[in-house]
């Protein structure tokens, strides 16, 4: 009975490192997809910055109507 128990041990124990090394890669190119895709989805959402590109461009027109 001991050696079978040893021999499930043994086995489980060798599957842990393959798993580890499938595994781990496929989690950390998930979490580097998902941080990129926030952080493109927060430069190209335009509406952050409508109001500083409105102001900007109503001050130009201003100065041009000025001149």
């Amino acid at each position: 009975m001991q050696s079978a128990s040893a021999g499930d041990s043994v086995r489980s124990q060798s599957l842990q490192p393959i798993e580890q090394v499938i595994f781990r890669p496929i989690i950390i190119i998930i979490t580097i997809i998902i941080i990129i895709n926030d952080s493109m989805t927060s430069v190209l959402n335009t509406n952050a910055s409508l109001q500083y590109s409105h102001d900007l461009f109503e001050s130009l027109i201003v100065k041009k109507r000025i001149k």
